[in-house]
């Protein structure tokens, strides 16, 4: 058996032997496209989940701005709740509960479209349990502030 053909241009078994170095130029570019394919797929795949991160930062920013609306209305509301159980005349007292009748508007202003939010189905498992909370705890809470005013 010959390893090595001294002519290039002889065959073997009918098949052209192909030099060397044309067998390594096509290795070189067959490695090159099969790289650039592969970075042309994860190219691709890096954008749609790019697409997919915003879009998931954009839904959670939303929430985000009104979990902490709600909670800043919640706990201003506590705030003057104090106020008008310490204050000292009437006049003073009514301009705190026209302060926590604004503060709730703002509340519910926020809360609704929370709660809208999560009966379309957005939102997962857990965002679900503490909007139900949050609605049950407001709703056990406003005749509370009713009772003082």
């Amino acid at each position: 058996m010959k390893i090595f053909n001294e002519n290039r241009n002889n065959t073997s078994d009918g098949i052209k032997i192909i030099p060397i170095r044309f067998r390594i130029i096509i290795g070189f570019f067959l490695v090159l496209i099969a790289m650039c394919f592969m970075t042309y797929v994860y190219i691709i795949k890096s954008q749609k989940v790019d697409f997919h991160l915003g879009n998931i930062n954009d839904i959670n920013a939303v929430k985000q701005k009104y979990a902490v609306d709600a909670r800043g209305s919640v706990h201003d509301r506590a705030i003057l709740l104090r106020d008008v159980v310490l204050a000292q005349d009437l006049t003073e007292a009514q301009i705190y509960v026209r302060q926590i009748t604004e503060l709730g508007k703002k509340y519910n202003s926020v809360a609704v479209p929370l709660e809208e939010s999560m009966t379309k189905g957005e939102g997962d498992p857990q965002e679900h349990v503490i909007v139900s909370e949050m609605g049950k705890i407001n709703a056990h809470i406003l005749p509370l502030i009713q009772q003082v005013i």
